[in-house]
């Protein structure tokens, strides 16, 4: 199963009831008259015994003397089902259904065992038996918290929102002060937009027990999504204060500052990003010191990509300065990317993520370059375009798109398809159908900037809209940038194209979400980081429709302008 870990755009979620002890342990499958009663009573007892070990974290011992008790009566299914226990918490799932299959044969309305049957399969990822087997466990035993609790999380992994909250519902119901399932029924309403509920359901977990740092962080979310960002920072601070080497909490206070542009204090709370990615099971990309600034006239330095995209385009700005600064500098970069910032100034070398790397002194992320040159927000480094298209790929494309009477106007309306689970690239996506009022506007031809098929989950554009689609024939970011070299304007949610346009100088129209991302800062309709920038925000979260029009009415004013001109 995936890990639900926080972050900026993905609030806590708790799992740690999932894998519980559930055992009776005088409950015994014995059939009277079967075994003399002496031998049910030495069962008793060695099955006794097991248990402790297997409570005190001695699995190995626990698992021999199930197996005595098994050697003795083959249908003691709560050792059968103990066993399949150990082998769950071990991380033998395969090992663990077989064994719980069997004790459920012998004994098919004990819940527990349907219950952590469950657990197995959905670890093995057979998501629908997982389901069955956590709806037998509920129709075997109504009140099992447990059973709604986990059917809950599996429901909310598959985005059936409605149907996991009403098993969290169900948990609160039968336990009020169950403050994982107030947690996670708060984190579904907040997927769902109903931010009220979910602030709500925060703080009841936050009453039951106010210590618990899941809801706090996600009030903390809900706070800074819905604009209150002064109550959020102070969830944030109570967390860092409590914790202070959570680094999670560290990372959401970052992403608030930098937000509300205190960026300086910002860049010093988003250097806790590596300790996340750590507990997310990256690596670091270099072994050689961490270059934090000062002399490196003599040396060389490595500075490395490690987020998406989108963050390689807006902060490889930084690479020049630090080549005005080292004897050598060499990047390291998404493979998509290395052709197009090969044109950087004064870099020796660009290599692609996972090629071999040539010897330097010292090693820098990529973000951590603000920090090191101190940004601040009137100092950030804005060329009016800081990334070129090569020329002669540019003429090619050109020819391959054509001559248009009027604009040329580039599209984007999704984000990343490789991201598709991922909330924030749902919010920050468009249906294209939404985009129709665009369709007539006159002496206006639309060019997919759009990576992913434009069909792709069943949505389409418009068939009235003009539209070039060439995307299939591109290779990297250099032929996006060639494509954009020939556009009048580009229209992008916030992707990784709307950086590229914003790198290249090309004027470029952000359709901004609601909840913004923290680098779009807050109150405004520009940005200091891309000159030719102007930003159309969501006045209220997913209202797409607002912004479309806006669009449309700024289109229908650029286009006078321009075809009187």
């Amino acid at each position: 199963m995936p890990a639900f870990l926080s972050n900026a755009a993905t609030p806590l979620l708790d799992r740690s009831d999932l894998l519980r002890f559930r055992v009776a342990p005088r409950e015994l499958a014995v059939e009277p008259g079967r075994i003399p009663r002496t031998n049910v009573d030495s069962i008793d007892a060695l099955f006794q015994e097991a248990v402790a070990h297997h409570r005190a974290g001695r699995h190995r011992r626990a698992e021999a003397l199930y197996r005595q008790v098994l050697a003795v009566d083959n249908r003691h299914a709560d050792s059968l089902h103990m066993l399949g226990l150990v082998a769950l918490q071990d991380g033998r799932n395969d090992v663990a259904v077989k064994h719980i299959e069997e004790a459920v044969r012998i004994r098919p309305t004990r819940a527990p065992y349907h219950l952590d049957l469950g657990n197995a399969l959905w670890n093995l990822g057979d998501t629908a038996q997982a389901e069955a087997s956590y709806r037998t466990a509920i129709r075997v035993e109504p009140t099992s918290t447990d059973a709604h609790y986990n059917l809950g999380l599996l429901l909310r992994s598959q985005r059936r929102l409605e149907e996991a909250i009403s098993c969290y519902r169900e948990v609160v119901r039968i336990s009020p002060d169950h403050v994982a399932a107030h947690n996670n029924m708060g984190v579904a309403l907040k997927n769902l937009s109903r931010f009220d509920e979910a602030e709500a359901c925060f703080n009841a977990a936050l009453r039951s027990k106010p210590d618990y740092t899941a809801a706090l962080s996600n009030l903390g979310f809900v706070l800074m999504f819905t604009g209150r960002t002064s109550e959020a920072e102070r969830c944030y601070r109570e967390i860092v204060r409590r914790e202070p080497r959570n680094p999670e909490a560290h990372l959401n206070l970052a992403y608030l500052l930098l937000l509300t542009g205190r960026l300086r204090e910002g860049w010093d709370e988003y250097e806790w990003r590596a300790s996340v990615a750590a507990g997310r099971g990256g690596e670091p990309v270099a072994t050689r010191p961490r270059w934090t600034g000062g002399d490196v006239s003599a040396r060389s330095v490595l500075i490395h990509a490690e987020q998406g995209l989108g963050d390689t385009l807006q902060f490889c700005r930084y690479v020049p300065l630090v080549a005005r600064m080292a004897r050598r500098v060499v990047l390291e970069v998404q493979p998509s990317l290395v052709t197009l910032l090969r044109g950087l100034e004064g870099i020796e070398s660009v290599v692609a993520r996972g090629d071999p790397l040539p010897a330097f002194d010292y090693q820098c992320p990529l973000l951590s370059l603000p920090r090191i040159m101190g940004t601040e927000t009137g100092t950030i480094p804005a060329p009016a375009r800081y990334l070129h298209a090569d020329p002669a790929l540019a003429e090619t494309w050109a020819k391959r798109l054509g001559s248009q009477r009027g604009m040329r106007i580039g599209l984007t309306w999704a984000g990343n398809s490789k991201l598709s689970t991922s909330e924030t690239d749902r919010r920050r996506s468009l249906d294209p159908a939404l985009l129709a009022p665009l369709a007539d506007l006159p002496d206006v031809h639309w060019v997919s900037l759009q990576k992913r098929p434009a069909g792709e989950g069943g949505a389409t554009l418009p068939r009235e809209m003009r539209m070039s689609d060439l995307m299939e024939e591109v290779s990297d970011f250099a032929d996006t940038a060639a494509i954009v070299a020939n556009l009048d304007l580009i229209i992008s949610v916030d992707t990784s194209v709307a950086h590229l346009a914003g790198a290249l100088g090309k004027p470029i129209w952000l359709l901004n979400r609601f909840d913004t991302d923290w680098r779009w800062l807050l109150g405004r309709d520009d940005s200091p980081w891309y000159p030719s920038l102007r930003q159309f925000r969501q006045e209220r979260p997913g209202d797409w429709t607002g912004v479309v029009e806006r669009v449309r009415e700024a289109l229908v004013s650029l286009c006078s302008r321009v075809l009187a001109d």
